[in-house]
């Protein structure tokens, strides 16, 4: 199938100035550095509206198609009469228009004087019909600065002007998107004022100004610009986005919908049967499959159902299985090629090789983005919903289905979650509850074995510890282990006769009673001995200590 143009954002910038406007700084710049600049910067097309001429178009025009490039011919009209001198409306035209179409504008506008002096003597409401009879379209150009209508035009002059159902929009400047919402003026002219009761298309446009903030050069060109969603750049299609601007016009700061990362289908290839070699490509946004009958546009849908593994309802499965052995066959191939709402690109392809059992075939699915396979579930990260015209009719008879399809809207996956995190919750609150009431009971019988052991503790302390009729306030116990831990045998000759080896109680403790528990060896004639019980003395004997 041939491509068709889709709706794409375009980047435009429609208020543009060359040397042929008198206050352009730099008249050496040449219409190959206009093209290239505006390139550079990303723009698809921009509108040349010099003030109150057109001399320029068709030298940057011829230019322009040589780069393929798209430039949109204009004018930006000087209108005399109000409180600040003159006022100015943009009047864009078609890009097949020359300078000679638009020097019958100029004619029809009257303008007349040189440079700044340059006026048309029609009102400017006259004049946005004037650029409407010339089949082009009518801007407020800068409206909320000066030299803007709207900031200069006052009482019923500025409201007929706005409610002209010749005009088409406004141009703002960058800083007015940035004020308070409902100052704006995209908020002033969105059909609720009471005053204008009118919704006008509102974007901005670089007017590119030279630094020294007197007159234009090239350096500003896409200073500041507006995506448009068009399909080809044309006025015809210029003009349905300022119809319908809500949806065709997007400032640069609306993120979402300049980049949406939604999931979706990019095309779909049949390699056999009735639409062997054709290839499909889907827009991003909503497509309808337009044909006459029996030229294929349900088999893409049982296609596309094939592929994703998306059986029909019982009752409609050997129709489904039908159309595949017929306007498939056996060793057909179908690809398809989407995207995840992660960004990444994936491949899915799926031959048709039973038509006992067309879905007892493998499905592929290769993530381009990293080049490997995907050996899962497709659905489980890229959920799709075929349903073929027969598929419809029957949901529209029956209440439960609607209701079923209904719920394939909604992200029940997230509320299983959560419901299951709020069980798990309350199950470890349970646990929680269980242990501490358990707790609870123990901390009963912990306070009762407390007010045992206090009295036992009561009843301790009024024992009395006598020792050969002597109170003892504290009584230990010590255990001492003596060895040789040198590398020759201690007999008790080395030992110096006045520092003999002795257990001495130092301070108030004092030595109630001592005993051997253990010797290794009894040959070496261990003992101990009191020397004398007020000094608290134990003498060490013994006759040889052998190394350990």
């Amino acid at each position: 199938m041939n491509k068709i143009m889709s709706l794409k954002l375009k980047k435009l910038d429609l208020h543009v100035h060359t040397p042929a406007s008198h206050d352009f700084v730099g008249k050496s710049v040449t219409p190959e550095q206009i093209i290239d600049k505006a390139k550079s910067v990303g723009l698809d097309a921009i509108a040349v509206t010099d003030h109150n001429t057109v001399d320029y178009i068709d030298k940057i025009s011829a230019v322009a198609k040589s780069k393929k490039f798209t430039v949109f011919p204009g004018i930006e009209v000087s209108c005399g009469g109000t409180q600040n001198g003159s006022i100015h409306i943009i009047a864009l035209f078609d890009p097949s228009k020359t300078k000679d179409d638009l020097q019958k504008v100029l004619g029809a506008l009257g303008i007349s004087g040189e440079k700044e002096n340059a006026l048309t003597p029609k009102s400017p409401s006259d004049v946005v019909d004037t650029i409407n009879k010339s089949e082009g379209i009518a801007i407020l150009a800068h409206a909320n600065s000066k030299h803007g209508a709207l900031a200069d035009i006052k009482g019923n002059p500025r409201t007929e002007l706005v409610k002209n159902k010749n005009l088409y929009g406004a141009e703002a400047t960058a800083g007015d998107f940035a004020k308070e919402k409902g100052k704006r003026l995209i908020d002033i002219l969105d059909g609720n004022d009471p005053s204008y009761k009118t919704k006008l298309a509102v974007y901005k446009a670089s007017d590119n100004p030279d630094k020294s903030g007197t007159g234009h050069s090239l350096a500003s060109i896409g200073a500041e610009f507006t995506y448009f969603k068009m399909g080809e750049l044309t006025l015809e299609s210029l003009r349905q986005c300022f119809e319908d601007p809500d949806s065709r016009i997007i400032q640069d700061y609306e993120l979402d919908k300049i980049n949406p990362e939604h999931p979706r289908i990019h095309s779909i290839t049949i390699q056999g049967g009735f639409l062997d070699s054709q290839e499909v490509n889907f827009h991003p946004g909503m497509n309808s499959i337009i044909g006459g009958t029996g030229t294929g546009k349900s088999l893409i849908i049982e296609f596309l159902r094939f592929v994703f593994n998306k059986k029909p309802h019982d009752s409609l499965f050997p129709d489904h299985k039908d159309k595949l052995s017929k306007r498939l066959g056996l060793g057909s191939e179908i690809k398809v090629k989407f995207r995840d709402s992660a960004g990444n690109e994936y491949e899915l392809s799926r031959k048709f090789e039973s038509t006992r059992d067309p879905y007892g075939s493998l499905v592929k699915c290769k993530n381009i983005t990293t080049n490997k396979e995907f050996k899962g579930d497709v659905s489980s990260f890229f959920p799709i919903l075929i349903y073929s015209q027969n598929e419809i009719l029957e949901i529209t008879r029956d209440s439960n289905a609607q209701l079923g399809l209904l719920d394939n809207f909604r992200d029940f996956g997230s509320y299983k979650n959560k419901t299951q995190n709020i069980i798990q919750n309350l199950e470890s609150l349970d646990l929680q509850l269980v242990q501490s009431i358990q707790d609870s009971i123990n901390l009963e019988s912990y306070k009762k074995q407390s007010e045992d052991i206090r009295e036992k503790i009561e009843k301790i302390n009024v024992v009395e510890i006598l020792y050969r009729g002597s109170k003892i306030n504290n009584l230990s116990i010590t255990r001492i282990a003596i060895w040789n831990q040198g590398n020759e045998t201690i007999s008790f000759s080395d030992v110096a006769p006045l520092n003999p080896f002795k257990i001495i109680a130092l301070g108030e403790a004092k030595i109630l009673d001592f005993e051997i528990i253990y010797k290794k060896n009894e040959v070496n004639n261990f003992s101990l001995q009191e020397v004398n019980f007020n000094k608290d003395e134990i003498f060490i004997n013994f006759d040889f200590f052998d190394k350990d």
